[in-house]
């Protein structure tokens, strides 16, 4: 891997290790604890834990990274002689007592310590009996506004603290301590059980423990009475064990840096640290979008080494796999099959919402009608997570020998920092190439790649001829794209060149026509260094990144602000189906063509599904969305309480087309007609549900073809489908609207088709999805098919397996509300992509569900 152990990397001008923060709360290196200062209250710990063991696993989940919220100690406002009486050396300039309570420092406390504060009787804060004791689905209120926890002088840094609140009739208060953290290992391919940031695991029982930085401060926000005070107070306290302590203390590296490497990856040194086994580096990123600190803050570990600079594309597994997966392919089919489209997967996840690539398509769509989607971008605070990194060197005589962590941004350089090719703004730019060779050669020697902080930049791509290789080839020209008639085939000589974009590991290969090329990869060679070269000559900055020209006359302003999102369940003439009225308020509206929808009422209940899983169910139970499950994009977003979503259909509308609304709708309407007239053809008055159950699964066997072609062609095997794979679109059997068409569908086809007569004929169902034992012919066993209600109990239909093609077409009924314990069943597996996560064994039997 390119640089690989080439040393330290040389530094941005002006980048370098920054000074201390003012008022840092670490003491001077071999200071000794101090003890509680004579006469000066101490903060209690009470013993025991009023927090529900429920509650305390599902924080485990929750509290993940290095960002807090807590509530101090409730005192007596202090004078200004008191305050002079302070250790003033921990209270920075920054803490004026103008504007704060400052409390008196507490020192040497346990490392566990839990904080206990009285609360008026009456007092709810909200912190108490969030969720259900019984299932243990708990969910953490937004504390923020009560009181929070600082490292450092300024209190701008926050690390993460378990806050609950205790009302048992007789004692009403509050409880703080150290919240358990979660470290993502990515030098491990995010391992869950990665490093123990705090060496909590050193205390039997222990939650969390206050560990790393030295110094704390409790900031309180919230009076007894429940009410906001006047002036904040401030404690700054320390505990034993921490890093400075004697036995524990070891200089922090100096002289951090941060450059980016040649092949893309962060390069990060630092000055060897005298008694260091070994260094541990970290990266912290907050999301200040989201209300709770402790939800919003991530901690990874990037690497740990015995060295004194690191590259983190040496410590990225995830990347090294996809590059492997790259050299796999392109050793079954040549050159070609080696492409390479991501790398730094450590920086993959910094874009709040969507990046600019996104954005770029996303015009595009608005233009067409689309809602509620992000069409300006720009890498400011609000779209891009502050990225952090520290260096932690760890001693020899045990794991709590480390420095302390003093964490230094990393955002101006994540613009530098690739992270994978830009596909939007790419396929728009391959479509723009010119008539003209070699200025088609020119164009072809940029690729746009989506950087860490989210903007596409143009890159120079180093063409390698020597690798070229060339095929003969048809290709289809015409004056009119849309008109059939005018087009024409002609052999050509393909020439593909593999190229790999300059300063990344990102690579790919672009096709040239050989006609146009007579003089071989000589001329190409040469052709292209001189159109680098007229590029340089216009823009002198050609080569290194270059935003992508986002310049247009629309005001996308305006746009954004006439959208107004739906809050009501809309008015359709189809049946709505759902386990919730959250999933049939999103079900409503897509039928409706509704995409933009406020859905505050529903998000922010307590225990409230995903978004995403409402999606699914919607689209699953609702055949009339004609929408498959996952088809559907989801751009979710929340300012302040209010949560809005706009929904984009990326797959499986009416016409082959994204989001093609208004095409659906009319699709909806015409399927909508022969779902009628096939169930008013079949279903009489007085029949049991079993009956119609039976008639349906008759008449659509009848009707219906299993579609061969399609499940080649979505299968990877278009050379057994006896159609043009290039209309893959066309044949795709999966949605209801294929009763439009030829009837030919896949499983799924058969399933939403049966769905929707079953809802129109007044039969519970479901549309359900897993795996089944492979049949002969398919290398594929996943399914799809339907449940029934009938006798209060639900049964397995499968339409697709009861379809013989034989005779006159009918189902042979072998399964046919079968008890989903049938023997003929064994195998068959469900999952949960159809239905909500929390209410798929209200209808299938545990025992057949996906581990």
């Amino acid at each position: 891997m390119a640089g690989k152990g080439s040393g330290a990397p040389v530094p941005p001008q002006g980048v370098g290790a920054p000074a201390p923060p003012p008022g840092a709360p670490v003491p001077p290196q071999g200071a000794a604890p101090q003890p509680p200062a004579p006469g000066k209250p101490t903060l209690k710990k009470k013993p025991g834990r009023a927090l529900p063991i429920a509650l305390a696993a599902v924080l485990v989940l929750v509290f993940v990274g290095v960002g807090l919220f807590a509530f101090g100690p409730l005192r007596t406002p202090h004078g200004s002689a008191d305050v002079a009486a302070m250790n003033s050396d921990v209270y920075s300039d920054n803490l004026s007592p103008d504007k704060y309570d400052l409390q008196p420092p507490q020192r040497n406390l346990e490392a566990d310590h839990e904080f206990d504060f009285d609360l008026d009787d009456g007092v709810d804060l909200g912190l108490e009996n969030i969720g259900d004791e019984a299932t243990g689905d708990y969910s953490v209120a937004d504390a923020t506004g009560a009181a929070r926890v600082f490292v450092d002088g300024a209190l701008t840094q926050e690390i993460p603290v378990d806050v609950s609140q205790t009302n048992d009739g007789e004692t009403n208060r509050l409880q703080v301590e150290p919240a358990h953290v979660v470290c993502w290992d990515t030098s491990k391919g995010y391992d869950y059980e990665g490093d123990d940031v705090f060496h909590a695991d050193t205390l039997k029982g222990a939650w969390g423990r206050w560990y790393g930085f030295g110094g704390y401060y409790l900031v309180l926000y919230t009076g007894s009475d429940g009410k906001p005070l006047d002036k904040p107070q401030v404690t700054y306290f320390t505990v034993k064990d921490d890093v400075t302590d004697a036995d524990n203390q070891i200089a922090a590296p100096q002289n951090v840096q941060f450059a980016v490497q040649d092949d893309g990856g962060l390069g990060i040194s630092w000055d060897k640290v005298d008694g260091a086994k070994e260094y541990k580096v970290y990266m912290k990123t907050i999301d200040p979008t989201l209300k709770d600190p402790s939800e919003s803050v991530t901690l990874s570990l990037l690497a740990t080494t015995s060295d004194t600079s690191i590259n983190t594309l040496d410590f990225d597994p995830v990347t090294e796999s996809r590059r492997q997966r790259a050299a796999d392919d392109a050793e079954k089919w040549g050159d070609a099959g080696a492409s390479s489209y991501n790398q730094n997967s450590q920086f993959e996840d910094l874009v709040i919402g969507d990046d600019e690539d996104r954005v770029y398509y996303n015009r595009e769509q608005t233009k067409e009608g689309a809602q509620g989607l992000e069409v300006t971008y720009a890498p400011t605070k609000d779209k891009v997570k502050a990225t952090s990194i520290t260096v932690v060197a760890v001693g020899d005589k045990s794991d709590d020998q480390q420095s302390p962590f003093q964490f230094q941004s990393i955002n101006n350089v994540l613009g530098q920092i690739p992270v994978e090719t830009a596909f939007n703004v790419n396929s728009d730019w391959v479509q723009q190439t010119p008539d003209d060779p070699k200025a088609a050669l020119g164009h072809r020697l940029i690729t746009y790649v989506t950087m860490a902080d989210g903007t596409a930049a143009s890159i120079v791509n180093d063409i390698d001829v020597s690798k070229m290789t060339s095929t003969q080839s048809t290709m289809t020209e015409g004056s009119d794209e849309g008109d059939p008639s005018t087009w024409t085939k002609r052999s050509y000589t393909r020439l593909e060149i593999p190229y790999t974009v300059r300063n990344t590991l990102l690579s790919g290969t672009f096709v040239l026509d050989g006609t146009n090329w007579p003089g071989g990869a000589d001329e190409i060679s040469q052709a292209a260094t001189d159109q680098l070269q007229a590029m340089a000559k216009a823009n002198p900055a050609v080569g290194t990144p270059q935003r992508v020209s986002s310049s247009d006359d629309v005001d996308w302003e305006s746009i954004q602000n006439a959208q107004k999102p739906a809050t009501d369940m809309a008015d359709v003439p189809y049946p709505v189906s759902g386990s919730s009225d959250y999933v049939k308020f999103v079900a409503s509206n897509i039928m409706a063509g509704n995409m933009y929808l406020d859905i505050t009422k529903y998000a922010n209940e307590i225990g409230a599904p995903s978004i995403y899983d409402v999606v699914e169910e919607a689209c699953a139970q609702n055949p009339m969305t004609m929408v498959w499950p996952g088809g559907m994009k989801v751009n979710e977003c929340t300012e302040g309480d209010k949560v809005t979503v706009a929904l984009y259909i990326n797959s499986l509308n009416a016409e082959g087309d994204d989001n093609d609304i208004a095409a659906l709708n009319e699709k909806r309407e015409e399927t909508y007609r022969v779902i009628k007239q096939i169930v008013a053809d079949v279903v009489q008055d007085g029949m049991s549900d079993a009956d119609k159950v039976k008639a349906l699964d008759a008449a659509l066997a009848n009707r219906l073809t299993y579609d061969w072609d399609s499940y080649y062609l979505n299968t990877g095997q278009g050379d057994k489908a006896d159609v043009d794979p290039m209309d893959v679109w066309k044949h795709r059997g999966y949605a209801a609207y294929e009763l439009l068409d030829d009837d030919r569908v896949v499983c799924s086809g058969y399933a939403a088709i049966f769905k929707a007569c079953a809802d129109e004929a007044g039969i519970k169902s479901l549309y359900v999805t897993g795996t089944v034992p492979p049949q002969p012919g398919s290398n594929n066993n996943g399914h799809a098919w339907n449940l029934v209600n009938v006798d209060g109990s639900w049964k397995v239909v499968d339409v697709t397996w009861d379809d013989t093609d034989q005779g006159d077409n009918q189902s042979d009924g072998k399964y046919l509300m079968l008890d989903q314990k049938d023997t003929k069943l064994d195998g068959r597996v469900y999952d949960s992509d159809s239905l909500l996560d929390s209410v798929v064994e209200d209808y299938v039997d545990p025992s057949r569900l996906a581990a």
